[in-house]
């Protein structure tokens, strides 16, 4: 959007120990070969003088935000605005606070979250089919974009079915949304994210799905997801 944007992100579960030469794969990139050689080049270094307890430590730095959405956010929102200084002769920062979070419930519920995302631009008048905006996942796989079309498959979506419908739009920051059972144990399990704050979960129906979330508090930790 013009002042705003969504991004529908699944967190990846990690299976054992991420190797260095994935380590080493992923800097590559995301920051550009230069930097990934910068990084080998350090290891070897390190390697040469004995020191197993250097590598361990950068490699585990390095594996420690693998997987971390507040990382993940944060080096997103870095890279965009390098790109934006550079290109258009820009100083200072480009985004105006912390990113808002919602935690969703895989299936329907996350069917109504991406129907949510997509209404957007035709909630503010902008077109009148998700597949007609052009800063957009439906936007860009409509114009051909295999990687768009590739992540709204993952997901279930279809592009050709003629756009997507408005959704309800009380999604708040801090939300988590899904079956009563699924809303319970996630904010058991990040408790600590709604501070001194009973967490209470409510009953209402979005996009004709009877959903249960809890209030939404903001979280109390400024690195908290």
């Amino acid at each position: 959007m013009d002042n705003h944007f969504h991004l529908c992100v699944r967190v990846p579960k990690q299976e054992g120990e991420i190797p260095e030469s994935e380590i080493l794969r992923r800097v590559g990139v995301l920051y550009g070969e230069d930097r990934r050689a910068a990084l080998e080049k350090r290891l070897a270094g390190f390697r040469e003088e004995g020191d197993d307890t250097a590598i361990a430590a950068e490699l585990e730095k390095l594996r420690a935000r693998m997987g971390d959405l507040s990382e993940f956010m944060k080096t997103l929102k870095q890279r965009v605005s390098q790109w934006y200084n550079s290109n258009y002769s820009h100083e200072g920062t480009l985004w105006s606070g912390r990113f808002k979070s919602v935690l969703v419930e895989d299936g329907r519920y996350l069917n109504n979250l991406i129907a949510y995302i997509h209404g957007n631009p035709i909630r503010a008048g902008l077109v009148t089919r998700a597949a007609d905006y052009k800063w957009s996942a439906p936007g860009a796989a409509a114009k051909g974009d295999t990687r768009a079309k590739k992540g709204l498959s993952l997901l279930g979506v279809n592009v050709g079915d003629g756009g997507f419908a408005v959704r309800d739009g009380r999604f708040v920051n801090g939300m988590i949304i899904g079956s009563k059972a699924f809303v319970k144990e996630m904010a058991s399990r990040h408790s600590l994210c709604f501070g001194d704050v009973t967490v209470k979960v409510r009953q209402f129906v979005l996009g004709m799905v009877k959903t249960y979330a809890t209030h939404g508090q903001r979280s109390t930790s400024s690195e908290a997801a």
